[in-house]
This record gives C-alpha cells, sequence and structure tokens, in this order.
C-alpha cells in the first residue's frame, strides 16, 4: 500500500502524474489519498500531521510524503525512512523528524540514485514515486540508496507544536499538540479567546467552542454545529498556549 500525503491539491496535474509514475512501477499496488492539502510550504505543521495520522496504516505501507519549498537546492536530500515498521518516502526537509522520534530504532537512508530525467521542480514525480513504488513492491533499492549514521540526523522540530497545523472542511482547528500532554482541565488560550476541555461535541452548547483529544491523538478545537476557525479567525500557524483552570 502506498500512501500520499502532500501540499499539491487536488487541481491540476501534479497528483495525477504522480499516481501515473506509482501505476506504471507498481500496478499490484493500492494507492491512497491521505492529504492533499497539508499546509503548503510547511513542513513543520505537516510534520506534525504525518506523524500523527500514520500510526494506524498497515505495518510495511509506504508513505509518500511531499512538502518541498526546497525543491531543487543542493542541500537537500531525498531520504528513506523507516520508522514503526512504516516507510516513509519525501524530502529531508523535517518532514520526517516526528516518526523518527517516535521510534527509536528508526533508520535513514539518503537517496543517491537519479534517473536519467530528473526536474528541477518536481522531485515527488521523478526522485521520490519511483523509490516508493520499488518498496511497495517488496524490493529494497540498496543500489540507490545509503544508510545514514543516526549521529548525524538533524531534528529541525521539536516534538510538540504549540500551532494550528489544518483546518478541515468543518472548520475544526487541528493543532500540532499531541493530548496526552495536556491535562483535561488545561484552558488553551487562541486568539485572545480561552477554551476549555470537552470530551466531545455533545457536551458543550450550540456553538460553543471546546478542545477534545481528536481520533488521531491531537489536541483539536471545534465548536458544536458551528465553524470554530470562523468564530475564532484563526489560521494555519496561529499560535496557542495553555494553563491551567484555578
Amino acid at each position: 500500500m502506498i500512501v500520499l500525503s502532500t501540499d499539491f491539491g487536488i487541481e491540476g496535474p501534479y497528483i495525477g502524474q504522480l499516481k501515473a509514475v506509482l501505476y506504471q512501477q507498481a500496478p499490484s499496488c493500492k494507492v491512497i489519498d491521505l492529504f492533499s492539502d497539508l499546509p503548503p510550504y510547511q513542513a513543520r505543521a505537516s510534520a506534525a500531521l504525518i506523524s500523527a495520522y500514520s500510526a494506524n496504516f498497515p505495518i510495511e505501507t509506504v508513505f509518500l510524503c511531499v512538502v518541498d519549498p526546497g525543491v531543487g537546492m543542493s542541500d537537500r536530500q531525498g531520504v528513506v525512512v523507516k520508522s514503526n515498521d512504516h516507510w516513509f518516502v519525501g524530502p529531508d526537509n523535517g518532514l520526517f523528524d516526528l516518526v523518527k522520534s517516535d521510534d527509536p530504532l528508526s533508520q535513514q537512508w539518503a537517496i543517491i540514485w537519479q534517473p536519467e530525467s530528473l526536474s528541477s521542480t518536481f522531485h515527488g514525480r521523478d526522485l521520490f514515486a519511483p523509490i516508493a513504488a520499488e518498496l511497495a513492491s517488496g524490493i529494497f533499492p540498496d543500489d540507490k540508496l545509503r544508510l545514514s549514521d543516526k549521529s548525524h540526523h538533524r531534528a529541525m522540530f521539536e516534538d510538540d507544536y504549540n500551532c494550528v497545523v489544518y483546518i478541515d472542511r468543518f472548520g475544526n482547528i487541528i493543532t500540532g499538540i499531541r493530548a496526552d500532554s495536556l491535562l483535561p482541565d488545561a484552558i488553551l488560550v487562541i486568539a485572545g479567546r480561552q477554551v476549555d476541555f470537552a470530551l466531545t461535541f455533545g457536551e458543550v452548547e450550540a456553538r460553543t467552542v471546546f478542545w477534545y483529544k481528536n481520533s488521531n491523538g491531537l489536541v483539536e478545537i471545534a465548536a458544536n454545529r458551528a465553524v470554530a476557525a470562523e468564530i475564532l479567525k484563526v489560521s494555519i500557524g496561529d499560535k496557542i498556549s495553555s494553563q491551567i483552570k484555578r
């Protein structure tokens, strides 16, 4: 199984071109669209989502992840990461920092292979997709990879990210905070508003904003039968703080 998580959007040719390579090189593999709307250019926010939302997939799933504002830059490598029995393929720009921190036995390989034709702006299609297709077909392309020394793994991002990382179609606000790091009596402060905890939507009155642990373990801020993002007027990257209820 190959799972796609990108900031490409569903408009235009990009996802289609990516899938064309995958179906050509791994025709029997299922391809699942997880995110096509990761926060554009924002590897830190996307890292929190990839870590949380990859956890429940079957072992040996291959995650092809592309949020790559540094594409074509000489100091940005492509990598393969093995963590918690999952494979991750994409740019080495911090996108996989959190999945690596989740597993002390994680491994990382630099992609040293280049295809005959490599676009300077579409490594997702030309470089990462062929590697992901091989892995999903049960082939480890050791001639195309070089194992990285763990002592040289440079973590760009901390585990928790006290910011808005995603707003879904309902206007629910997903944060980069792991819910288990907070107690239920914590009060979140966002956009100048204090937000209390509730277990689920039915525990609060209509249009009441609350925070809860979402189904993937992240703190999410929502409103019962209303659009929390519009009520709070927030955007991706807005800061969140917490305090204890007195």
